[in-house]
């Protein structure tokens, strides 16, 4: 064969192993999509209370943004730590924030993925307060 012909092939033959090579790699790294939700690490949610997390939470979505669970509302308040643990306790703050069963709370929208994180974390781990 003609060195005209080899060489042109060969470069041809080496970028196209090279494309394909380079592709399976992407493809790889596309297993696990950007939008993934990533667990908390572990021993995160031992850390998590009602006065430094949930408290906080409770007060500028649900009590003081709203107006819906804050003191004197008609609704059940969630500014103190005995009202909003009964609530967990009950099943409705994970139902209503985490789940959206019957619909989201807040009303109109939901909470940032963050905050529902720590929410189940408290629920998860007992309710802490301190």
């Amino acid at each position: 064969m003609s060195k005209k012909f080899l060489i042109p092939a060969s470069v041809t033959i080496f970028f196209s192993i090279l494309f394909m090579v380079s592709c399976d790699k992407k493809v790889a790294k596309l297993e696990t999509p950007a939008t993934a939700v990533v667990p908390p690490p572990a021993g995160f949610c031992d850390t998590i209370s009602y006065n430094k997390h949930i408290g906080p939470i409770m007060q500028t979505k649900c009590a003081l943004g709203t107006g819906c669970h804050g003191s004197g509302a008609p609704r059940t308040n969630l500014t103190s730590y005995a009202s909003a643990k009964g609530i967990g306790e009950g099943g409705s703050l994970k139902a209503r924030v985490i789940d959206g069963s019957p619909s989201f709370m807040p009303q109109g929208s939901q909470l940032p993925q963050n905050e529902k994180d720590l929410i189940q974390c408290w629920i998860n781990n007992g309710f802490k307060e301190q």
